[in-house]
């Protein structure tokens, strides 16, 4: 569906009230009013134990215009997949077993041939101490949960991952 939901004023065009409330609340995306997200060819794993979160994350991504996309369960299967496949953006949930957010961060700093790929972190833990842990790791971008699909494209303009053309 693709809702006209712009007018023109003195040739700038703006979004209508109603369509800027819907992408607020994460029930429109930016192809549904007329705006198109230019196609970049970036392969992005995400990695979460939840699969429902894994789900909400890749449906996301997809809205966002990204296609190329992986999915791991935990860190251990993900340092698997970075060995397997160059990715350009690591999704990591936080708190997970076997290795977590932050032991996979810290493996991904360490190594050479990894060490400047992005990572955002994406966690509901939102304590002091753990969240600076994750900074001193020197994490690319970070998302407390719940979040809405306005927090990711926030993140990813800062990384440079979003060109909106028209």
């Amino acid at each position: 569906m693709n809702l006209c939901l712009r007018y023109k004023v003195l040739n700038e065009e703006f979004l209508t009230p109603l369509a800027s409330y819907l992408l607020r609340q994460n029930e429109l995306g930016l192809s549904d009013i007329g705006i198109t997200i230019k196609e970049r060819q970036v392969k992005i794993l995400v990695v979460d134990d939840m699969g429902s979160m894994r789900h909400v994350m890749i449906g996301m991504l997809r809205r966002l215009g990204f296609t190329d996309i992986d999915e791991a369960t935990d860190g251990k299967r993900a340092l698997e997949l970075l060995e397997e496949k160059p990715y350009q953006l690591v999704i990591s949930d936080l708190n997970m077993p076997h290795i977590d957010g932050l032991a996979l961060l810290h493996e991904i700093r360490t190594r050479p041939a990894l060490k400047n790929l992005k990572l955002v972190m994406v966690t509901c833990e939102n304590g002091r101490e753990r969240v600076q842990q994750v900074l001193l790791e020197k994490v690319d971008g970070f998302i407390i949960k719940p979040f809405s699909m306005a927090t990711l494209e926030k993140q990813f303009k800062k990384l440079h991952l979003l060109e909106l053309i028209e």
